[in-house]
């Protein structure tokens, strides 16, 4: 997880970010070409779902993300939850070598995840002063 909602720094309204570490490729493709084969196949997998309410694979970005509306509890009184899934890390297993190697995408969610809770530590007056940029 990624994002405000992991920051502590979310709205009300926020969405939940998601990234899918170490996802299987057997393929000779491109991060971005991998990326958006596995959300076409995420997207696939979570519709049969009735807790999905909606899916929009946005498989052509430059970062192929997953958009998701979701009734966690699975009741039609439940809030739905924004939900944005996108591939975080890829591994390749070469048909020459039999070895399985990570190849990372351009993701840079988690980093900046912790980018920002660091500075959240060394600064807690940086919060406050998120939440109010926020909503202005």
């Amino acid at each position: 997880m990624f994002g405000s909602f992991s920051t502590g720094l979310c709205l009300q309204h926020s969405d939940v970010d998601l990234a899918v570490i170490d996802a299987p490729l057997l393929e000779n493709l491109t991060i971005t070409q991998a990326s958006s084969i596995l959300v076409r196949k995420l997207a696939a997998v979570l519709s049969t779902y009735e807790w999905c309410e909606s899916i929009n694979p946005l498989d052509t970005a430059s970062m192929p993300v997953l958009k998701c509306l979701c009734r966690p509890f699975g009741t039609s009184n439940s809030p739905s939850i924004a939900v944005d899934i996108t591939i975080g890390s890829i591994n390749r297993v070469l048909p020459a070598v039999q070895e399985p190697r990570k190849f990372s995408s351009r993701h840079t969610g988690g980093a900046a995840r912790d980018y920002v809770l660091q500075k959240i530590r060394e600064f807690p007056a940086l919060a406050p002063l998120v939440w109010k940029i926020y909503r202005s």
